[in-house]
């Protein structure tokens, strides 16, 4: 039997989405069926100019999609379907799922279609994982600067890095950075 992520999703919810071919679970929008909150038009304030007339402000008006919506006893009110989705399948709570941007359809709800925004990455999701960025080790040792006479071992310790990190290449280029640069 194959794993799907869908059947981990309480019934409740299941009911609430249109039914598609397991197959097709990574490929296939998961139709919300339930209750969606209409589109709407939504007034941002831009503030006021300086040099506008008494009492008016700038701003803009920006429609807004319709809102797929359930109601999730973690919260204790109405919560966007697709968020609610995402944390229950990625078993983060709803306060830590990150801004998601939504499929094209505005009534799929299928995590597989939902993109972090950036600045918003979690590294441990498992929908959608991300590479972490690789340290710059040398740049991390000049910038704490260990003693070039003690072991990589410690100096690991002291940088609050793993000694794997240190290769024996980058411990002697440091060495050679640490002995020209005495301060």
């Amino acid at each position: 039997m194959r794993f799907s992520a869908f059947d981990t999703l309480s019934r409740f919810i299941q009911r609430k989405i249109r039914p598609f071919k397991p197959e097709e679970e990574r490929t296939a929008c998961w139709e919300w069926t339930g209750y969606t909150r209409p589109a709407s038009r939504r007034y941002r304030g831009g503030g006021r100019r300086e040099n506008a007339d008494e009492g008016r402000s700038y701003g803009s008006i920006s429609p807004e999609k319709a809102t797929p919506m359930v109601h999730l006893q973690e919260m204790g009110y109405p919560v966007p379907a697709n968020r609610a989705v995402y944390a229950l399948l990625t078993r983060t709570p709803y306060t830590r799922v990150p801004k998601l941007e939504r499929c094209k359809n505005p009534a799929c709800v299928s995590p597989y279609h939902a993109t972090p925004l950036p600045g918003a990455v979690r590294f441990d999701d498992p929908i959608n994982p991300r590479v972490r960025k690789p340290i710059d080790v040398l740049a991390v040792l000049k910038r704490i600067r260990p003693s070039g006479s003690m072991s990589k071992e410690l100096a690991a310790q002291e940088c609050g890095l793993t000694e794997e990190r240190i290769t024996d290449e980058v411990w002697r280029e440091y060495v050679i950075w640490d002995d020209a640069n005495d301060e």
